[in-house]
């Protein structure tokens, strides 16, 4: 048997210490199980290690020579636990007092608006002092430490307490046992912090004159294919009726071409009708102007004759071209009216949402318009936009947009911007216009600079110093005059003047009161009709009531005698100013047809209101003899181009119109509506031509707004106002070149042509070649116009002593608001020109687009905005409130020098 040598040597066990740091605290005593390791050395794998911990023996095995083994955390009697080797602990059961709470976050667990920006303060209280508090908010852990009066506090930016999810704050803390405690604090938000929506853009955030009730402009182009289509026949043609199925509208007609200006609201009407245009036609009368149509005929040896027809002839048309989206070609010459109405407005905006908010695409969005409502949704990028009605938005000037979504609690909310959009102020129809007196010293040079009064009023009156007239004998046999009949200048009193007209011997005609029939008594019924129909005529204008009185007047200077009596001097009749008229029994007057005795009415009754001639005796005719026309005065007896056509009208005419309205006021009754006034054409049909503008009643505009060039509108009565730079000197004709047309130039024929005119060899037309001023109009004196619209080029804009609404458009313009409380409104890009109001008052306004101006997101924002240079009246605009950058310069106050930048002086729109 061998022998071998074994050392025994003794495994030595080595314990870890107990937990980390030898205490088994209350957290640890919690536990169901601790784990016990150790170290032996001299022992094999798979040895066993025994561990007693009281009387609980628990085994392990030895691996590496290290050993774990897990044993109940506490024994029954909670006795220390010993083992071979011993190993002692402390074992610390207690649980520690922890306390932990959250005050009410930003004071009422509430984050209102006024506390969306900055910090906010979190606070707290707990049991011990210097433990850290972990705080959650908006998934970020932050600390505060406890202070020695066991609070603690965080500053936290408003904006994580508003990210944060389900708007809940947690916090936790854990004592020196590493008990721990914790607790959470729910707070809201309010919406207009979750969200916001804006409504960025109504149009342009207003609504003036020409939008409420826009203007549409036609335009028109005529072909020809008879006898209008050869040479200058067409010059013949002065007027277009364009018919719109039953309704008609005039127009002046030039060089074959027309415009119409028709209320959008109008057009709207007719909408699917048949539109059809004809021409007003002469009077057939041999040798008037408007009759002379000349025919050209080409000879087989290539000379050309010419040959006159004075017969009326329904013009042949070829093709009309009408410039408007809103009529439908259906033929050559015919069309359908199809109003394509702009009259819809964009309401657009964005929506804000806070950090994490739920607001996304999709969420509704409601426009609401007065009592209509429109349902658009958030599109990507957080805007919203739809169409509303602008016939809505004139019914009304609030816009709202309300937004429904949900905030990070999953509450439903609604956020609501709103609005406004600026109608034309309320201004009142009240007629404060004063009749304007000339001035001493009279320039009627509209050329100059100097002029200051219209020709047409100053020299159609009658001064009483003409040759002559002191001693005609209706003057004594008749008993003289009253100036005007005592009507003062303007008829400026709130009720009509009363003239009364006798047609003499009536008293005993109608009555028949037995004394004898005067052998001066007017006693043609028909002739007495006429008179009649043409004092309604005079009344219908005037603020002048003409009454018929069936007794001899008092001779009380208000009433005059028509009388019908034998005369020598070859007289229709003869008339005096404030006196009476004679109708000249010597002269077959019936023979002469009844439009010479309209006419001859017309003219008289002119004269007895003190209106002359307009012949090359009279200081009219001295000089604008060319204007020396029965188509622009009943007082004239010029045949330039023949009277027959004007005869037939039975009217008066232009020139008339601007002295009696000057002279007796303005009939309120006539115009009384809210009408709209445009540029026209020369249109010599009408009364008033489309060019003088006269009005009784009613708030009123003047509409530049369609005119390819810069306006001079002048709202005050007596203005001559014209589109673009030139002033005229004549109001209706630029020039009249001749009495007498080259024939080749009228038909259009080269130079060395030849043309037989009944044996004359290229001898002229005998008819005249007149050229109408455009772009020309004057407002009446006793007229009232309240709104104007400029044009979209550089204007001068100037308002009367009525309440004006004056908008400028685009371009660089000048505005004069005049003695009213006035609205100077911007609403067009800013460009870099600017508006010059010449005279702001303490009672006017300046009303800012929130489109162009978009910092100004209320009226007390212009005091961070708007700038004002005393020194030279610009007003710019600063867009970042800075005064770093570069003000843009809008608009120059050339009177205010002690203007100042006042919230109260804006509106924003």
């Amino acid at each position: 048997m061998q022998s071998n040598h074994v050392e025994n040597s003794v495994p030595q066990i080595t314990l870890d210490q107990i937990t980390n740091d030898n205490l088994i605290d209350y957290i640890e005593s919690q536990q169901e199980k601790i784990t016990i390791t150790g170290s032996v050395t001299n022992a094999n794998n798979g040895d066993i290690v025994t561990l007693k911990v009281g009387e609980a023996v628990s085994t392990g095995l030895v691996t590496d020579g290290r050993f774990a083994i897990e044993v109940t955390a506490k024994d029954k009697m909670d006795n220390p636990a010993k083992a071979p080797v011993e190993k002692e602990y402390q074992v610390d059961t207690i649980a520690p007092e922890v306390k932990l709470g959250l005050e009410p976050i930003a004071g009422d667990n509430a984050i209102s608006s006024d506390e969306r920006s900055g910090n906010i303060t979190i606070s707290g209280s707990d049991a011990q002092a210097g433990q850290t508090v972990k705080i959650m908010v908006n998934s970020q852990e932050k600390s505060a430490v406890v202070d020695s009066n066991l609070k603690f506090k965080l500053e936290v930016p408003a904006s994580d307490l508003i990210a944060t999810d389900k708007y809940v704050v947690k916090a936790s803390v854990t004592g020196n046992n590493n008990a721990s405690a914790n607790t959470a604090r729910a707070y809201s938000v309010d919406k207009e912090v979750v969200a916001q929506i804006d409504i960025k853009k109504v149009g342009d955030f207003s609504l003036n004159m020409g939008e409420i009730e826009p203007l549409v402009r036609i335009k028109g182009n005529v072909e020809f294919t008879d006898v209008y289509a050869v040479g200058l026949n067409h010059k013949r043609l002065l007027e277009v009726k364009v018919k719109f199925g039953d309704k008609v509208y005039k127009a002046g007609f030039h060089d074959k071409q027309f415009f119409l200006d028709i209320p959008a609201s109008e057009l709207a009407e007719l909408t699917g009708k048949d539109v059809s245009l004809s021409f007003s036609l002469a009077t057939g009368v041999k040798g008037d102007y408007h009759n002379n149509i000349y025919g050209l005929t080409k000879k087989d040896d290539g000379s050309y004759a010419t040959w006159i027809s004075y017969g009326t002839r329904t013009p042949a048309v070829k093709t009309v071209t009408f410039d408007s989206p809103h009529l439908e070609r259906q033929s050559d010459t015919s069309y359908k009216a199809n109003y394509k109405a702009e009259q819809q407005v964009e309401v657009s905006g964005t929506v804000t949402a806070a950090a994490n908010s739920s607001v996304k695409v999709g969420d509704t969005v409601v426009v609401k318009v007065g009592e209509k409502s429109y349902e658009t949704k958030v599109q990507a990028g957080n805007t919203f936009s739809t169409m509303v009605d602008k016939k809505a938005l004139v019914q009304t000037d609030k816009v709202t947009a309300t937004l429904t979504t949900k905030d990070l609690a999953e509450k439903e909310i609604q956020v609501t911007d709103v609005e406004r959009v600026v109608t034309p102020s309320n201004i009142s129809s009240k007629h404060v216009i004063v009749q304007n007196q000339p001035p001493k010293e009279i320039n009627n040079d509209h050329s100059t600079d100097g002029y200051n009064f219209p020709y047409f009023i100053e020299k159609v009156q009658d001064d009483h110093s003409q040759a002559g007239w002191s001693t005609a004998y209706f003057v004594k046999r008749l008993g003289g005059f009253g100036l005007s009949y005592n009507v003062p200048a303007g008829s400026p009193q709130e009720k009509p003047a009363v003239i009364k007209y006798y047609f003499h011997g009536s008293e005993q005609l109608e009555f028949e009161t037995g004394g004898s029939v005067p052998s001066d008594a007017l006693q043609d019924t028909r002739l007495k009709e006429i008179f009649r129909e043409v004092y309604d005529q005079y009344s219908s204008y005037l603020n002048v009531e003409f009454v018929e009185s069936k007794v001899v007047p008092v001779t009380d200077r208000q009433s005059l005698v028509i009388n019908f009596g034998k005369m020598t001097n070859g007289s229709a009749a003869v008339a005096m100013s404030g006196g009476n008229i004679t109708w000249n029994a010597a002269n077959d007057y019936k023979s002469w047809g009844e439009d010479y005795s309209y006419y001859t009415a017309l003219h008289e009754i002119g004269h007895t209101l003190g209106m002359p001639h307009t012949d090359s005796t009279t200081e009219f005719g001295k000089d604008y003899l060319i204007e020396d026309s029965s188509e622009f005065s009943v007082m004239s007896y010029n045949r330039y181009v023949n009277n027959s056509l004007y005869q037939k009208l039975h009217s008066l005419r232009m020139y008339d119109l601007a002295y009696l309205q000057n002279r007796f006021g303005v009939n309120a009754k006539s115009r009384a509506g809210d009408d709209v006034y445009t540029f026209a054409d020369f249109n010599t049909y009408a009364s008033d031509g489309g060019r003088y503008i006269w009005d009784g009643a009613g708030i009123d505009t003047f509409d530049a707004s369609k005119e390819q060039a810069g306006v001079y509108v002048n709202l005050n009565p007596g203005s001559w106002i014209y589109v673009g730079e030139t002033k005229e000197k004549n109001f209706l004709i630029k020039s009249v070149h001749s009495s007498k047309q080259d024939v080749k130039i009228y038909f259009g024929l080269p130079d060395k042509a030849t043309v037989d005119s009944n044996g004359a060899v290229n001898a002229p037309l005998d008819i005249s070649d007149v050229e109408y001023t455009k772009g020309q109009a004057y407002i009446g004196q006793g007229t009232q116009i309240e709104n104007l619209l400029g044009s979209a080029h550089s204007d001068t804009l100037i308002g009367n002593a009525a309440d004006n609404n004056i908008y400028g458009g685009a371009g660089d313009d000048t505005l004069i608001g005049g003695e009213g409380e006035d609205t100077f409104v911007f609403n067009a890009s800013l460009n870099g020109k600017a508006d010059v109001i010449t005279d702001f008052s303490a009672e006017d306004k300046i009303e800012l687009s929130k489109t162009i101006f978009s910092s100004l997101t209320s009226a007390d924002k212009v005091i961070e905005h708007i700038q004002y240079d005393s020194s030279t009246g610009k007003l710019s605009y600063d867009s970042d409130g800075s005064g770093k950058g570069n003000a843009i310069h809008f608009a120059t106050l050339s009177t205010s020098s002690l203007f100042t930048v006042e919230s109260n002086v804006f509106i924003i729109a």
